[in-house]
């Protein structure tokens, strides 16, 4: 069972939280595909997302 994240998919734009989910998922899916993946991608994630901060 999983826990309650407060992510509403249907709302997905409607709160800053949900909005930075949404971009971290499909951000992992692209690097995924790219084939990044484990703890420098997380990394090179986590560098992205200070630039827009």
């Amino acid at each position: 069972m999983g826990y309650a994240s407060g992510y509403n998919a249907k709302r997905w734009w409607s709160d800053r939280k949900s909005r930075e989910t949404t971009f971290n998922e499909y951000v992992k899916m692209i690097g995924n595909s790219f084939g990044y993946n484990g703890p420098e991608a997380k990394s090179t994630l986590d560098q992205i997302k200070s630039w827009f901060r």
